[in-house]
């Protein structure tokens, strides 16, 4: 992925925190070597096709990881020092879903990598009961690749910024869950009333 409003008459270089998708045209261009050269585009399957070399995973990767890849995958032709440059030709808008305790659950379009601050502005903010220490993402919408954040520990206090603000990528699934109900959440504090009660009534 790149900037947004990339169309296909214009070229942009990817940049290192960029994830691939499933539609992305990539041109690749190996300096020296142009029977290698292809412009295609990340096939379902989540590859790109290259000449000579045939199938490289794509999807999921960095821009770094495609292109060390296919520096390794081209070493089994080229003895020497290969140098590559990938150009994203037209970027395919995949969406990211969040669901859960926020203010809008749906869909939203994008084309980069996006911070969950971001994306929870986006989806009309966390709900007063949002559970913001188990926040649930699943990388590609993957149910067995989950991750949990927890922004507590992350956003300064009182000046809403934060540091190392995980990024959500595009195909992605964010799920905001509520807050435990109040006795669980307050379980410990309940049965130390319980027990004085208790007590309470043997004495009397």
């Amino acid at each position: 992925m790149s900037t947004p409003g990339i169309g296909p008459d214009k070229f942009a270089p990817l940049t290192h925190g960029d994830v691939l998708g499933a539609g992305d045209q990539l041109q690749l261009t190996v300096i020296g070597y142009p029977e290698f050269n292809t412009t295609a585009s990340i096939k379902t399957s989540g590859v790109i096709t290259i000449p000579l070399i045939g199938d490289v995973k794509a999807v999921g990767l960095t821009r770094d990881q495609l292109e060390a890849e296919i520096v390794r995958r081209l070493s089994d032709y080229v003895k020497s020092k290969v140098y590559i440059t990938l150009n994203l030709m037209s970027a395919t808008v995949q969406n990211i879903i969040v669901l859960g305790a926020v203010g809008a659950q749906g869909s939203f379009p994008n084309t980069i990598p996006v911070s969950v601050f971001q994306l929870l502005a986006t989806a009309g903010g966390p709900t007063g009961d949002a559970d913001l220490r188990h926040i649930k993402l699943y990388r590609n919408s993957d149910l067995s690749r989950e991750e949990e954040i927890d922004l507590s520990g992350i956003v300064s206090p009182g000046t809403h910024t934060s540091r190392g603000t995980p990024m959500v990528a595009p195909g992605d699934l964010v799920y905001v869950p509520k807050t435990e109900n109040f006795i669980r959440q307050f379980s410990p504090f309940v049965y130390d009333i319980l027990v004085v009660l208790t007590l309470f009534s043997l004495v009397k």
